[in-house]
């Protein structure tokens, strides 16, 4: 049964992304910068040697040039003249693909490391995405280091894998040629074609950014880095629409429900690093009505998985809370909110959680999963934690009722109960700790 699209996405850590081709519609533009180069010798280009050649660096494409045609002269002058012509192309010229923007945004946020892969000079690529002002979504660009081959040769991509310390399951490869894909497949890699030459087949392709989107899960576990660390943007971010009006309706309706106060609003996540700014949380609470008319709102949950003696601790929320009254979850949880001053500071917010939820104080916090809930917008960051012997559980309005639950009624409990959606797929990703360590 061949693997889809969403199952690689569903599976993979990091995104590997050819740049010509895949993420810029630059293709065209190379075609005719080398048709003029070689008119400049006398030379008329083809079609075919330039798809032969897609993938190489440009010393390769040069002295493939005087190899092939023979030309004569200096190639030291033959590649300062062909990198003019390039870079003035990213320059003014290269334009992205349609829906690549709003799917590397979606992606960075989602935790997934984003990796460009390119043949392309390294200065050309960072100068087009500082231009842009999308250059901090990338983790790493990798291009050809002195002595490597380009693509069809695994070089790149080996490289490229060394960056992520990932394993070649846990990546996926966009790229728009056969030369990438086989460049990606000689590391041992899986890629995807996205639109790309029409001579070709491959197990994954699809025609465009749109259908790439499509295929993202709606919800994905990301393992968290010991050394996480969470930060604020120096920049305040301006509301993208008026919500106030709507807002004050929605508290005179229910005050009990809906408060003013601030939540974090997530830019970019990585397993190592938090990115994002304090919003109002109205204007959380407005997008998540109005989500189908309004620009997408990413917010952070922290939960805890609490252990007494080898269980786990779950709670149901009650009917007063925003959202998923009713549903089951693994508690405390609550959002990202500032403890003191401006600071976020997720370990303190669950220890706080603890006490204001559970009448209780924890020990041994440290990170352990991120939970992404695509169709909410929502990462929730879940700790391991233990609650000391004999400590009982005195629960705030937010939960109605608690249970301790072994670890091996789990996935039972999970079955016959109603659970938030975010975890749901926890079972899995925790199979994949040291139970014991955390449990003991």
């Amino acid at each position: 049964m061949s693997t889809t699209l969403n199952d690689h996405l569903k599976k993979a850590q990091a995104l590997f992304f050819d740049f010509d081709g895949t993420i810029v519609d630059s293709l065209p533009l190379f075609y005719q910068i080398y048709l003029d180069f070689l008119k400049e010798f006398g030379i008329e280009g083809s079609q075919e040697e330039f798809d032969r050649l897609n993938g190489a660096s440009v010393k390769e494409i040069i002295e493939s040039f005087k190899r092939t045609h023979e030309i004569s002269g200096s190639e030291l002058e033959m590649l300062e003249l062909y990198f003019k012509k390039v870079h003035h192309a990213y320059q003014y010229q290269v334009e992205f693909f349609p829906g690549i923007l709003s799917f590397l945004s979606a992606a960075q946020k989602m935790g997934y490391q984003l990796v460009i892969v390119s043949s392309a000079p390294k200065h050309f690529i960072e100068e087009f995405l500082r231009l842009k002002n999308i250059d901090s979504w990338f983790d790493s660009i990798v291009t050809l280091e002195s002595g490597h081959k380009g693509k069809p040769a695994a070089d790149i991509y080996l490289d490229a894998l060394k960056t992520t310390q990932l394993d070649p399951k846990e990546v996926l490869v966009f790229e728009d040629s056969k030369n990438g894909v086989l460049s990606a497949e000689a590391a041992g890699l899986s890629a995807c074609v996205v639109g790309g030459e029409e001579t070709f087949s491959h197990e994954i392709k699809v025609a465009d950014w749109a259908s790439v989107q499509q295929g993202l899960p709606s919800f994905r576990a990301v393992k968290l880095s010991n050394e996480i660390k969470f930060e604020l943007l120096k920049e305040k971010k301006e509301p993208p629409f008026a919500y106030q009006t709507y807002w004050e309706e929605m508290k005179q309706k229910e005050p009990e429900r809906f408060f003013d106060g601030k939540i974090f609003q997530i830019e970019s996540f990585h397993p190592k690093k938090v990115i994002g700014s304090w919003a109002d949380y109205g204007l959380y609470a407005v997008t998540q009505i109005k989500k189908e008319s309004v620009p997408s709102f990413w917010t952070g949950g922290v939960m805890a998985l609490c252990v007494q003696e080898g269980r786990v601790l779950m709670a149901r929320r009650s009917e007063k809370v925003f959202q998923y009254p009713g549903y089951w979850e693994i508690a405390p949880a609550g959002s990202i909110s500032p403890i003191s001053g401006q600071e976020v500071n997720p370990r303190s917010l669950i220890e706080q959680e603890a006490r204001e939820e559970l009448g209780t104080l924890l020990e041994d916090i440290k990170p352990l999963v991120a939970l992404v809930d695509r169709e909410s917008s929502l990462i929730d960051f879940v700790y391991a934690a233990k609650i000391p012997k004999e400590t009982g559980i005195q629960l705030s309005s937010e939960y109605d009722v608690h249970e301790w639950v072994p670890l091996n009624e789990l996935k039972s409990f999970f079955e016959a109960k109603e659970i938030i959606p975010a975890i749901k797929n926890f079972l899995e990703i925790f199979s994949q700790f040291d139970q014991s360590e955390i449990l003991k």
